[in-house]
Formats: C-alpha cells, structure tokens, sequence
C-alpha cells in the first residue's frame, strides 16, 4: 500500500485535504475569538464567562479547539478559572470571590449601596497608607482609560478595575475579602446595570473627576481626603440612582 501512494505521489497525483485538519484555527486566533466575545458580551473584570460548551457552539469551535485558547489566555492573565465554579475575565484576585461568604441572597440596591458606603471609605483610607508607587500608576492608568473610554461599556470596565485596585492597595485581605463578596452581589444580581442605564456623559465626567480626585488624596498620603472624596463619590453614585430616595438626593447636592 505504501508502494502505491509513493507511485502516485510521484507521479503528481493530489489528495483531498484531511477533513480534521482544515481550518483548524491557530491557538493566538482561538484566543483572539475569545476575546472578541467577551468585549461583544460587555463582561467585565471578573464577570463569569458562559459554560465551556455554549462558548465553544457560539464561536463555532470544538470544545479541544476551544480549550488551546482559553490556556494561552490563562497563561497570560487575561482569564483566570477554578474547578466547579467556572472562568472568569482578568487576572486571578488575591482573595477568590466569596471565600466563606454567600450574601447574593440579600442583595439589593439599598443595602449594596450602603454596605459599599460603610468598606470603601475606609479603603481608600488604607490605601493611602498602604498603596506602592506601582499601584498608585495602575489606578492612574484606570482613571486615564476611564477618560478615554469610548463608550459606557468602556467606561463601566475601568470603573470597576480602579475601584478593585483601591481595595487590593488597602493592603488588608479581610476587607478585601468584604469587597470581593460585595462586588460578586453586584455583579449576579445585574445591580451594576442599573447604574450602567443612567451613566451619562455629563456623569462620566463628574465620575471621572470624582477618580481623579481620590487619585490624587491616595498619592499624596491623604487618608482622611481619600475618605472623604470615595464616600462623596458613592453618594453621588447612589443620588443619581435614587438608591435612598430623594433625601439622598438633597444631601449630596449640598
């Protein structure tokens, strides 16, 4: 048999291509899909991504295909995964969501609203103390993104990143741990979203002067400032929301 198709080969005979190596994507484009999908789906740092199987029917990839790019993602930082609880966007935390704690059942805008005004005050606080010039740079890079950001979607991402990186630069894992568990009710109960429908660009700014601002206290080793300037950020967050109603309103208007 090998006698034969060397006799053929050397006569100039073609062969049909094999069907299981035709457009076999190369792991960087698997990655790059899978990229692209997760800026379509508008996830943010830290969002789950969709089961193995549905992500592998939505880019029209087998499973094996799928698994070579979700690895070269891993292996850069771009996502991060946990047997039994799925993958994530972005790097890995230092302190895995909920670990010991369960609060998604209690979530709503109230209580999320004054559970954040309660722990990130007092983190930005910390982070004044705590945070490295290399931390104090990326919230930089967060708040510049944030400016530059083209869209709300854009916008919501670096919002997110700059207010995670706060809580890593606290440099305390038990509040981090706190913030962690808080942000994971947002993000499964869709609370973020109803921020996300009244982000204007008239707010934008107002926020993104609000993060400049914060910046600015953590640089200059300002506990209380940083304090101050996060806790008048959410309150403004919450007024525009009308998460406490219109008496939120009037006391963040003074």
């Amino acid at each position: 048999m090998r006698n034969a198709l060397d006799a053929e080969h050397r006569a100039g005979k073609s062969f049909p291509p094999n069907p299981k190596l035709v457009d076999m994507p190369r792991q960087s484009t698997v990655a790059e899909k899978v990229l692209e999908h997760i800026r379509r789906l508008q996830l943010h740092e830290q969002a789950r991504l969709p089961p193995e199987r549905e992500l592998a029917g939505a880019l029209r990839l087998t499973r094996a295909q799928l698994r070579t790019g979700l690895a070269k993602l891993k292996a850069s930082g771009r996502i991060w995964g946990a047997v039994g609880r799925g993958t994530f966007v972005g790097r890995q935390p230092a302190i895995e969501p909920t670990v010991g704690l369960r609060l998604v059942a209690l979530a709503n805008p109230r209580e999320l609203m004054e559970a954040r005004l309660a722990l990130e005050p007092m983190l930005a606080s910390l982070a004044a103390v705590h945070a490295s010039p290399l931390q104090i740079s990326a919230l930089d890079k967060h708040v510049r993104l944030a400016g530059e950001a083209r869209d709300r979607a854009g916008f919501r991402r670096s919002d997110d990143a700059f207010h995670r990186g706060i809580a890593e630069a606290a440099g305390n894992r038990i509040l981090l741990a706190l913030y962690t568990a808080v942000m994971e009710c947002k993000r499964e109960e869709g609370l973020g979203t109803l921020g996300q429908r009244i982000l204007t660009n008239e707010r934008r700014e107002a926020y993104h002067h609000h993060h400049a601002t914060i910046v600015a206290a953590i640089r200059n080793r300002h506990a209380a400032r940083a304090a101050a300037a996060m806790r008048h950020h959410l309150e403004v967050v919450a007024a525009a929301c009308d998460i406490f109603g219109a008496a939120a309103q009037a006391s963040a208007a003074n």
